[in-house]
């Protein structure tokens, strides 16, 4: 079986066919696909294919699909942000501070970010930071303080409404409050003041539960 990098439909894909020159039958091999990236990256989802070949079996297309995702930051401030996907702190090193929190830590500085959960970052200059990865779709639940403020995020790539979150948890947020440099500290009360109606992708949220609240906020996509 031989293997060819034809029908690749995006030139950010690279895929070296003479290394895979061919496959014994029943065997397996690792094929990796390069980013060959020569412009600005935006957020989205990004696709393309490669076409394996057979003498006697006829072609299999396997689909290539990345997913960048884009934060902006503002430099030598702290800066609220969230991730629709796991990250790893090697993958970012321009991130001079970290700060994670909840009620039986307090602050600690994460190795990895994870989806649902909110971060301080501080950046050295202002920066436009953009990471890869599979945004999760399925529902994100994460540990929350009854009574208290808990630092969380938007674990997906998509607004999520206020009203809907609050109702699917019963209604028992009573108070959200967010940070940027542009607007200072905004806030939304289910019955008064909303300043915003959604959790924006990439970023992080004060979410306050009431004291009869479960010990867990669930994230779900509409």
């Amino acid at each position: 079986m031989s293997i060819t990098a034809s029908s690749i439909l995006s030139s950010w894909i690279s895929f070296n066919d003479k290394k895979y020159s061919s496959i014994s039958a029943g065997s397996s091999i690792l094929i990796k696909v390069t980013l060959s990236v020569t412009f600005n990256i935006c957020s989205g989802n990004y696709t393309g294919e490669i076409k394996v070949s057979s003498s006697n079996a006829g072609t299999l297309t396997i689909p290539v699909e990345v997913t960048f995702f884009t934060i902006s930051l503002v430099g030598t401030k702290f800066n609220l942000a969230s991730f629709p996907f796991s990250v790893n702190s090697s993958q970012t090193p321009n991130f001079v501070k970290a700060y994670s929190f909840d009620w039986s830590n307090y602050w600690t500085t994460p190795t990895t970010f994870e989806p649902g959960e909110g971060y301080w970052i501080k950046v050295t200059q202002d920066e436009d930071v953009t990471l890869t990865g599979t945004p999760v779709s399925s529902p994100v639940s994460v540990t929350v303080t009854p009574g208290k403020f808990n630092l969380l995020g938007n674990p997906f790539n998509t607004p999520i409404s206020l009203s809907d979150l609050n109702t699917a948890n019963g209604n028992h947020i009573l108070k959200v409050y967010t940070f940027d440099w542009s607007h200072y500290w905004t806030a939304w009360t289910p019955t008064s003041r909303q300043d915003f109606t959604t959790l924006e992708p990439g970023r992080a949220y004060w979410i306050q539960l009431d004291s009869s609240a479960s010990n867990t906020l669930t994230f779900s996509l509409p």
